[in-house]
Protein backbone atom coordinates (compact mmCIF):
# COMPACT_ATOMS: atom_id res chain seq x y z
CA UNK A 1 0.00 0.00 0.00
CA UNK A 2 2.71 2.37 0.86
CA UNK A 3 4.51 1.58 -2.07
CA UNK A 4 1.14 2.40 -4.35
CA UNK A 5 0.94 5.45 -2.96
CA UNK A 6 4.30 6.23 -3.49
CA UNK A 7 4.07 5.77 -7.15
CA UNK A 8 1.09 8.54 -7.16
CA UNK A 9 -2.14 6.15 -7.14
CA UNK A 10 -5.11 7.88 -6.50
CA UNK A 11 -6.71 7.00 -2.21
CA UNK A 12 -9.50 4.90 -3.77
CA UNK A 13 -7.13 2.54 -6.00
CA UNK A 14 -5.25 1.93 -3.67
CA UNK A 15 -8.50 0.92 -1.21
CA UNK A 16 -9.77 -1.34 -3.82
CA UNK A 17 -6.82 -3.27 -4.29
CA UNK A 18 -6.16 -3.64 -0.83
CA UNK A 19 -9.43 -4.69 0.16
CA UNK A 20 -9.33 -1.27 2.86
CA UNK A 21 -11.37 1.91 3.14
CA UNK A 22 -9.61 4.81 2.07
CA UNK A 23 -9.68 6.30 5.50
CA UNK A 24 -7.69 2.99 6.55
CA UNK A 25 -5.23 3.66 4.25
CA UNK A 26 -4.67 7.34 4.81
CA UNK A 27 -4.36 6.14 8.79
CA UNK A 28 -1.78 3.69 7.50
CA UNK A 29 0.33 6.21 5.03
CA UNK A 30 -0.06 9.13 7.78
CA UNK A 31 1.62 6.71 10.50
CA UNK A 32 4.16 5.60 8.68
CA UNK A 33 5.50 8.80 8.02
CA UNK A 34 4.54 9.84 11.60
CA UNK A 35 7.04 7.20 12.52
CA UNK A 36 10.13 8.44 11.36
CA UNK A 37 11.84 11.21 11.92
CA UNK A 38 11.68 14.29 9.43
CA UNK A 39 15.33 14.41 8.97
CA UNK A 40 16.69 11.80 6.91
CA UNK A 41 20.44 10.26 7.11
CA UNK A 42 22.96 11.66 4.74
CA UNK A 43 22.89 7.83 3.55
CA UNK A 44 19.07 8.16 2.96
CA UNK A 45 19.06 11.22 1.36
CA UNK A 46 22.06 10.22 -1.13
CA UNK A 47 20.36 6.91 -1.75
CA UNK A 48 16.82 8.81 -2.48
CA UNK A 49 19.20 11.27 -4.87
CA UNK A 50 20.37 7.93 -6.85
CA UNK A 51 16.86 6.44 -6.72
CA UNK A 52 15.60 9.62 -8.61
CA UNK A 53 18.43 9.48 -11.07
CA UNK A 54 17.93 6.18 -11.97
CA UNK A 55 14.04 6.32 -12.48
CA UNK A 56 14.94 9.26 -14.97
CA UNK A 57 17.40 7.56 -16.66
CA UNK A 58 15.21 4.92 -16.69
CA UNK A 59 12.23 6.60 -18.02
CA UNK A 60 14.52 8.50 -21.06
CA UNK A 61 15.81 4.84 -22.24
CA UNK A 62 12.45 3.04 -21.96
CA UNK A 63 10.91 6.44 -23.92
CA UNK A 64 14.58 5.79 -26.63
CA UNK A 65 13.04 2.73 -26.94
CA UNK A 66 9.69 3.07 -27.60
CA UNK A 67 10.85 5.88 -30.28
CA UNK A 68 12.47 3.85 -31.66
CA UNK A 69 10.67 0.86 -31.81
CA UNK A 70 6.98 1.72 -33.00
CA UNK A 71 5.82 1.72 -36.36
CA UNK A 72 3.23 4.64 -35.57
CA UNK A 73 5.13 8.52 -36.82
CA UNK A 74 2.71 9.52 -33.68
CA UNK A 75 3.41 7.36 -30.83
CA UNK A 76 7.21 8.08 -32.21
CA UNK A 77 6.87 11.63 -31.92
CA UNK A 78 5.54 11.76 -28.74
CA UNK A 79 8.41 9.42 -27.40
CA UNK A 80 10.51 11.83 -28.60
CA UNK A 81 8.54 15.15 -27.06
CA UNK A 82 8.28 13.28 -23.75
CA UNK A 83 12.07 11.92 -23.55
CA UNK A 84 13.51 15.77 -24.09
CA UNK A 85 11.03 16.74 -21.10
CA UNK A 86 12.34 13.57 -18.84
CA UNK A 87 16.15 14.84 -19.77
CA UNK A 88 14.90 18.48 -18.71
CA UNK A 89 13.60 17.57 -15.46
CA UNK A 90 16.25 15.39 -14.84
CA UNK A 91 18.89 18.97 -15.22
CA UNK A 92 16.20 21.04 -13.38
CA UNK A 93 16.67 18.23 -10.34
CA UNK A 94 20.54 18.08 -10.72
CA UNK A 95 20.35 22.54 -10.38
CA UNK A 96 17.66 21.64 -7.44
CA UNK A 97 20.34 19.63 -5.36
CA UNK A 98 23.55 21.48 -6.35
CA UNK A 99 25.22 19.18 -8.76
CA UNK A 100 24.66 21.34 -12.10
CA UNK A 101 24.95 25.62 -11.68
CA UNK A 102 21.36 27.21 -12.23
CA UNK A 103 23.27 29.23 -14.93
CA UNK A 104 24.00 26.31 -17.76
CA UNK A 105 25.25 28.98 -20.17
CA UNK A 106 27.70 29.82 -17.75
CA UNK A 107 29.05 25.95 -17.59
CA UNK A 108 28.98 25.71 -21.78
CA UNK A 109 31.14 29.11 -21.22
CA UNK A 110 33.36 27.33 -18.91
CA UNK A 111 33.61 24.24 -20.87
CA UNK A 112 34.75 25.89 -23.91
CA UNK A 113 37.34 27.68 -22.10
CA UNK A 114 38.95 24.71 -20.73
CA UNK A 115 38.82 23.18 -24.46
CA UNK A 116 40.87 26.27 -25.57
CA UNK A 117 43.28 26.17 -22.84
CA UNK A 118 43.77 22.60 -23.77
CA UNK A 119 44.17 22.99 -27.12
CA UNK A 120 46.76 26.01 -26.59
CA UNK A 121 49.16 23.47 -24.41
CA UNK A 122 48.92 21.10 -27.05
CA UNK A 123 50.04 23.31 -29.21
CA UNK A 124 53.06 24.60 -26.75
CA UNK A 125 53.99 20.57 -26.59
CA UNK A 126 53.87 20.25 -30.68
CA UNK A 127 56.40 23.04 -30.79
CA UNK A 128 58.34 21.63 -28.01
CA UNK A 129 58.14 24.89 -25.99
CA UNK A 130 59.25 24.85 -22.82
CA UNK A 131 56.88 24.68 -19.48
CA UNK A 132 57.94 28.17 -18.60
CA UNK A 133 55.99 29.08 -21.46
CA UNK A 134 52.65 26.78 -20.81
CA UNK A 135 53.00 28.48 -17.02
CA UNK A 136 52.97 31.83 -18.96
CA UNK A 137 50.09 31.15 -21.21
CA UNK A 138 47.93 29.61 -17.75
CA UNK A 139 49.32 32.84 -15.99
CA UNK A 140 47.94 35.26 -18.29
CA UNK A 141 44.32 33.41 -19.05
CA UNK A 142 43.75 33.20 -15.19
CA UNK A 143 44.58 37.01 -15.29
CA UNK A 144 42.20 37.86 -17.57
CA UNK A 145 39.54 35.71 -16.08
Amino acid sequence: MIADRARGFPWSYIADRHGLSERQCRNIWTARRDGRSDLLSAAEREALVHDALDAYDAAIEELAVLADETANDAVRLGSIKARTAVVKHRLEFLQAIGLLPKDLYAVALQIDAERLVASILRVLDDFGFPDAAHLAVLESLEAAA
